[in-house]
């Protein structure tokens, strides 16, 4: 699976207020400048990275198995992409899709929780096959919350997943999918970046 290093300059929020749970915000804040990218560049050519030359996106190489065939799109509907269908506990299909990145304020997808929070799709995907059913939000998004356990039996580690079951235009026309994802501590500490075991879940 192969990623481009660079970071897609995109413009638009064609998401921007999505990231509403329930009467709050979440607070997406950017890395400083100075630790993210160092630690995007590290993670990044852990899994192997390598430039796509015919685009400014950033994907894997291959769609995950069980994205439909021809959800892979290019362009403007690039965003779009297919990376991974994952399901939950009640069988509902949660899209993972390449998204975007337009800060910690607007975006959506598999580049939004990359690069805001450090999260690969690996996680992400367990965090909506074990967490149970999702709860549903003031503003119509779904969030899952995955505890995972230490070898002591003691939550160590939440990951957050925020879905949006709305289509937004994808030429599938299926839901939008994962808008964020994130990590908190045992005590439901807000962490910036995720622990970068996280991502060999």
């Amino acid at each position: 699976m192969f990623r481009a290093a660079s970071r897609p300059i995109l413009a638009g929020s064609v998401l921007a207020g999505m990231l509403m749970i329930g009467s709050s915000s979440v607070q997406a804040h950017a890395a400083p400048a100075s630790q993210r990218p160092a630690r995007a560049a590290t993670h990044l050519s852990a899994w192997g990275v390598a430039p796509r030359l015919a685009s400014p996106h950033m994907t894997r190489s291959n769609a995950g198995p069980n994205c439909p065939s021809n959800t892979t799109y290019s362009g403007n509907n690039a965003k779009y992409s297919c990376e991974e269908i994952a399901y939950d506990t009640n069988g509902h299909a949660v899209w993972i899709r390449e998204g975007y990145d337009g800060g910690s304020s607007s975006g959506f997808g598999y580049l939004h929780f990359l690069y805001q929070h450090d999260l690969e799709i690996s996680p992400v995907v367990v965090a909506i096959e074990r967490s149970g059913s999702p709860s549903e939000q003031n503003n119509g998004n779904y969030q899952y919350v995955y505890g995972h356990k230490a070898p002591n039996g003691q939550i160590d580690q939440y990951i957050y997943v925020i879905e949006g079951r709305n289509g937004v235009g994808a030429p599938d026309g299926a839901e939008i999918g994962v808008i964020t994802a994130y990590c908190q501590g045992p005590s439901h500490q807000y962490q910036q970046l995720c622990p970068s075991w996280v991502n060999s879940l």
